[in-house]
């Protein structure tokens, strides 16, 4: 299930829900394995202005230069159900959301 098409660097990119990849896609059609958010439900990609990569999920984490992720912000007091969409605007502020209930459990929206 595609999720959070992006169009960077002449390419389509998306976080492929269930696999947990993310993907780019070229206009000849091949497809590479950039790395990997979350498996399951979740996961939203988007690029900070110098070029890293963002992956949501149960945390907002960042890949760096190395190919390493790490955490890029612990939002735990926001909200504890993890992250879903993101936007990254042309300052680099971060805007996400989190469905922040227990939505595969039956769970009641709490506006949060």
């Amino acid at each position: 299930m595609v999720e959070s098409p992006r169009w960077h660097h002449d390419r389509f990119w998306f976080a492929h829900w269930g696999t947990g990849e993310i993907v780019a896609l070229d206009l000849a059609g091949n497809t590479e394995v950039m790395g990997y958010g979350p498996p399951g439900l979740g996961g939203a990609i988007d690029w900070l202005p110098d070029g890293r990569l963002l992956v949501t999920g149960d945390e907002l984490m960042r890949a760096e230069p190395d190919g390493s992720m790490v955490a890029h912000a612990d939002l735990s007091h926001v909200a504890d159900h993890g992250w879903n969409g993101i936007v990254v605007d042309g300052r680099g502020n971060v805007y996400v959301t989190s469905i922040a209930f227990e939505f595969l459990a039956g769970g009641a929206p709490t506006g949060g």
